[in-house]
């Protein structure tokens, strides 16, 4: 039989079709008078109204929660850090008899601060190390001992904290949850160097350097002489009666500044700043640590967040899910990490002022302003001599950037004479109220004598020097720490021609970079562990895993090495501990984390079924894999 329509539902289709076309036309046609009243005599079906639920979706809660658990971990944390720190006072106080010159200077210019002295405080913790007397204050050796305990369970809980910042970015958090992660970080940074701020340090080789910086100031001031071409110990009669001087030593006063220009300026104004007083000028150059410390943590957070973006602009998650991880644990790990506090606060180093000048670069060679960029490059390498050997890879990066913006004919020419122009005249500047008696020659043997180094400490080269066994005359010629560092150098030259030539995008050079400083700080005659400073601040940038492990191994060695300054008795191997063991375990790390990711990828795949696969499958033997597709090398009508 032939189905027939419902009348019913044929009234239904119609009534319907005319509900539509009455809306459609009262959306497109101008209301005319009476339409009101015409729309208002339809009789609309009732239809539910949809209920709008207030509650919030399940992943919403569960990014919430997630943020609340990393909130009081990294609260809890941070308080147990600061106690920690806290607990260094009265070790410093320990660690030198107390006629010491620069600890008794400290203690009265803040006397309130042996109020936090455990020791006093809490005297029953010192009962309870009685059965440890290697570990007793009173002890000979127990406060540096206690001290590396103390500094131990502070790194402990730094590798808490990144294990909470990693754990929270696996959850997609937005911009807004991860700056307020960020503020707590800053937050707390700020508390711990306003602790190490008023710390009670006694004189070493960790903090003479700070003496030092405040001694060539004095000279430039007061004594109106030039710090590059007389050294302190010569320069006049009046220096002879100089506080610092007789606090130093004729033994560490007896030889020129050997750092750039631009911190004999800082230098000099600090001396105009502080005075005579010494301890004035220590607490002067901590203050400027711990001013630059935070600017760093902040300049290395928006540079990390622009090289790996969490979220786009509707806060919605992209494609890279590291970018939260890679944000939170960088700052992170910079920003808590004691050996960066103990070198940038209490023992003032010129090397964080270098991190400021490198991570300023790298702010504007990501925004495009190039020229600005290469001027902080340039600055950085007028504190530290080492970074000229950056220059040639940011260099080659300017050429790439400047082909790929398309800014030719005239602009192009312009463009380069001008930043060279740039560079010229703040070279110029920096160097002209240095140049009398010191000239060009003075400014060569100044910059070659942080390359070609005449002493080797703490390194490689000086475990091999003080080796108990007796070395052929061929190979201690090779290991005197001149010809070692011709050696170093001819290596490290040979990596930065490879560099420059491959170093065609951003994230290149940075990686490139910091291996040329990891092979400057490992290999030469001289190592102090300041001087990894700004290569944990351009591994962080970087982001590569394998070469952020490296530099964290030897940040742990660092300690190793401030623990050995605390000691009477020098340790001439102590190169093969704080040099080699990172690398030896580093070597191990790679090869085990390697075997685990193939082994890991052979078992996940699947074999497939059918002839095709067995044939595939039974195939043996060696071939070439295939030249991966180089994405940094664009058409001409792409961009960076």
């Amino acid at each position: 039989m032939q189905h027939m329509p419902d009348p019913l539902d044929t009234k239904n289709r119609q009534y319907m079709q005319r509900q539509q076309n009455a809306k459609r036309m009262q959306r497109t046609q101008p209301a005319m008078p009476g339409a009101h009243f015409a729309m208002s005599r339809v009789v609309m079906p009732e239809t539910p109204i949809p209920a709008f639920h207030t509650h919030k979706s399940p992943q919403r809660q569960q990014k919430q929660r997630a943020l609340r658990h990393a909130v009081l971990r990294f609260l809890l944390l941070g308080v147990i850090l600061e106690c920690l720190f806290l607990a260094l006072y009265p070790l410093f106080v320990y660690a030198t008899p107390h006629s010491d010159v620069l600890q008794n200077a400290l203690l009265s210019f803040f006397p309130g601060s042996k109020t936090f002295y455990w020791s006093g405080v809490l005297p029953f913790l010192a009962s309870l190390l009685a059965p440890f007397p290697w570990l007793h204050p009173d002890s000979p050796g127990g406060d540096a001992n206690l001290q590396l305990l103390v500094l131990a369970f502070a790194c402990l809980m730094l590798l808490l904290a990144f294990t909470a910042g990693w754990q929270v970015a696996k959850e997609r958090l937005t911009p807004a949850h991860g700056r307020i992660l960020f503020w707590i970080i800053l937050l707390f940074a700020v508390v711990f160097g306003s602790t190490l701020l008023f710390a009670p340090v006694s004189l070493t080789a960790s903090s003479q350097d700070t003496l030092l910086y405040g001694l060539y100031g004095r000279i430039v001031v007061f004594y109106h002489a030039n710090p590059y071409v007389v050294a302190p110990i010569h320069t006049s009669a009046a220096t002879l009666h100089d506080t610092l001087l007789s606090v130093l030593g004729p033994q560490v006063t007896g030889t020129p500044m050997q750092l750039g220009p631009i911190w004999a300026d800082a230098s000099s104004l600090m001396a105009l700043l502080t005075g005579n007083s010494f301890a004035t000028s220590v607490i002067g150059f901590r203050l400027l640590g711990l001013v630059v410390h935070c600017i760093n943590v902040a300049l290395l957070w928006t540079i990390v967040t622009k090289m790996k973006p969490a979220a786009n602009s509707t806060g919605s998650v992209s494609s890279n899910t590291s970018g939260n991880a890679m944000c939170i644990t960088a700052t992170l790990l910079y920003a808590w990490n004691p050996l960066v506090l103990l070198y940038s606060i209490p023992y003032m180093h010129a090397d964080v002022v270098v991190v400021l000048f490198l991570l300023l670069a790298l702010f504007f060679f990501q925004r495009g302003v190039l020229t600005v960029g290469w001027v902080f490059t340039l600055l950085a390498a007028l504190v530290n001599p080492l970074c000229l050997l950056l220059l040639p890879i940011f260099f080659r990066l300017m050429l790439r950037q400047s082909r790929v913006m398309r800014i030719g004919g005239g602009g192009h020419l312009f463009r380069w004479i001008g930043m060279l122009g740039i560079s010229a005249l703040v070279v110029g500047l920096v160097y002209a109220p240095y140049w009398q008696d010191w000239s060009v020659v003075g400014i060569l043997a100044t910059v070659s004598h942080a390359f070609i180094q005449d002493t080797a400490i703490h390194s490689v080269d000086a475990a091999l020097l003080h080796l108990p066994v007796q070395l052929p005359d061929a190979l201690q010629w090779v290991i005197s720490p001149a010809h070692w560092s011709v050696f170093v150098l001819a290596g490290v030259g040979l990596f930065l021609l490879f560099a420059t030539w491959l170093a065609d995008t951003f994230e290149i050079a940075l990686l490139f970079n910091s291996w040329l400083l990891l092979l400057l700080v490992a290999l030469l005659p001289i190592f102090w562990p300041w001087s990894l400073l700004p290569l944990l601040a351009l591994a962080l940038c970087a982001g590569n895993q394998r070469t952020l492990n490296l530099v964290l191994l030897l940040c742990l060695s660092g300690i190793a090495t401030y623990y050995s300054s605390l000691w009477p008795l020098p340790w001439a191997t102590l190169g093969l501990v704080t040099i080699g063991l990172p690398l030896l375990l580093w070597g191990w790390l790679l090869f085990f984390t390697s075997t685990w990711q193939m082994t890991s990828k052979v078992e996940s795949e699947q074999p497939r079924k059918g002839r095709d696969t067995m044939h595939r499958q039974s195939i043996t033997g060696f071939s070439r894999p295939p030249w991966l597709s180089r994405p940094s090398h664009p058409g001409k009508g792409h961009y960076l």
